[in-house]
């Protein structure tokens, strides 16, 4: 909901349309590389790197990976995420709305604890029942 923060990233139905096609996925990164210019300088800036430490390795994997480049989709996510972030620094400048955002957050973390998660996993992922302890 609106009332609470919201994250980027492909909608599901998005994912699903472009990992669909496979000479779409192939393709994909690479047209959106050289389509986006700020996509471009964040992802060649890997190249230059931070602190003295290159990441071309990380590079190579989104625009030349093995196999399939950039399996994760995060190129396809960024421009999701540069609109998050532009939302963020809106609501943020916003101290009441940056406040109900923040305390809705909280307050629905419920759903997303870890004992809910591993259960959720293990039912629906790993197909796998609970070992239960006997009292002795």
């Amino acid at each position: 909901s609106e009332s609470c923060a919201r994250i980027g990233g492909l909608y599901l139905s998005e994912r699903r349309r472009i990992k669909g096609n496979p000479s779409t996925v192939v393709k994909k990164s690479v047209l959106l590389y050289h389509a986006n210019e700020l996509l471009r300088k964040a992802v060649d800036y890997l190249k230059v790197g931070f602190n003295g430490v290159n990441f071309t390795e990380f590079y190579n994997y989104l625009l030349m990976g093995p196999g399939v480049a950039d399996p994760y989709m995060c190129l396809a996510d960024f421009d999701s995420y540069c609109k998050a972030h532009d939302r963020l620094l809106s609501d943020y400048a916003n101290h009441d709305v940056w406040a109900k955002k923040s305390l809705m957050n909280v307050a629905s973390a419920g759903v997303f604890a870890a004992d809910r998660s591993i259960r959720d996993y293990a039912e629906n992922i790993w197909h796998i029942k609970p070992i239960l302890e006997k009292n002795n």
